[in-house]
């Protein structure tokens, strides 16, 4: 496989944002309203411009979410790790996926029909039909190797938004035993960061998905941000550690025989090290959790060593 791009930490190439993700801009620094508004020459009312208005209601930065069970978050703060699941074993198999089977058949008939409109417009005879043989194999190869890319990838997804979602509630959790957790984008990039200076010989990514259009067919990991339209309401914000992105003949080198990502790589997820004082701003407990559960979670706080003020009630308790 040929070798890919090696820009850790990176941001997917810019492109106009969508008007689902224009308040949700997770690397810009908030604008800070001006003071030049004036008020009425006869005082008592305060009064601002739409400018200063539209500026002030930017200025909270979007946090980013992780709605998980109450087993994935005592892993989070006992183990004091960050589980990172193989792309193969997430639920929507097309994670990491440029093309389907009925995507690739479709552009190969339109390309087909191309061909034998040119040849009409030019008076040649058609061309002659293609080699079936050779696009199967082209298609198996190129199955191969997206395979290849989502059994070596790891991915780490959260949700980006300013306030707590009653949608990913309901995605994300199935039972009232379950827990919100709440970060801030430098928080969670300074776990990508120490995971990438952890493992010299893996790519670690963290960048916001994008929704819709074409895939960067030259960066490996670029699918891994790239999704159908159907999720843009998740505003989903990723951690990928891929092997892949540098997979290359070194692999094969005596030295890194005993490498421990050679072992890691081939597991089932990864396990990045975290300080779960540092990764977690607040900790959001089902609306339906009860007071059960909240006490349970304080218990795992205190054990853990991080402060109990990081708790707090839902916003939709008794919503749901």
């Amino acid at each position: 496989m040929s070798e890919k791009p090696e820009q850790e930490l990176s941001e997917p190439e810019q492109e106009s944002k969508g008007p689902e993700q224009e308040n949700l801009d997770l690397g810009e620094e908030p604008t800070t309203p001006t003071s030049d508004s004036q008020g009425p020459p006869w005082g008592g009312v305060f009064k601002l411009s739409k400018d200063d208005l539209r500026r002030m209601m930017r200025r909270e930065k979007p946090k980013l979410y992780r709605y998980v069970s109450l087993a994935k978050f005592i892993d989070l703060v006992e183990a004091k790790t960050l589980y990172l699941p193989k792309a193969t074993m997430l639920p929507d198999k097309s994670e990491g996926v440029v093309l389907n089977k009925k995507a690739r058949l479709t552009i190969r008939v339109l390309r087909r029909m191309s061909e034998e409109y040119r040849a009409k417009i030019a008076g040649e005879p058609p061309p002659p039909p293609p080699d079936e043989t050779e696009y199967e194999q082209k298609e198996k190869a190129e199955e191969a190797d997206e395979e290849m890319r989502r059994f070596f990838t790891f991915l780490s997804c959260w949700h980006g938004s300013k306030h707590e979602s009653y949608a990913m509630w309901k995605v994300y959790i199935q039972s009232a035993e379950g827990v919100c957790i709440e970060t801030t984008r430098e928080r969670l990039a300074k776990v990508a960061q120490q995971a990438q200076e952890a493992r010299p010989h893996a790519v670690v990514r963290m960048a916001r998905v994008r929704y819709g259009g074409p895939v960067n067919k030259d960066d490996a990991l670029a699918p891994f941000f790239r999704k159908s339209r159907a999720y843009s309401y998740e505003h989903e914000v990723r951690i990928a550690v891929s092997y892949v992105a540098r997979w290359d003949a070194t692999w094969n080198d005596e030295s890194l025989r005993d490498a421990p990502e050679r072992k890691e790589m081939f597991a089932n997820g990864v396990a990045l090290s975290v300080d779960p004082g540092d990764l977690i701003q607040r900790v959001v407990v089902h609306p339906q959790g009860g007071d059960w559960l909240k006490a349970l979670v304080r218990r795992q706080l205190e054990r853990a060593g991080i402060p109990t003020t990081v708790l707090a009630d839902s916003e939709l308790e008794g919503s749901l």
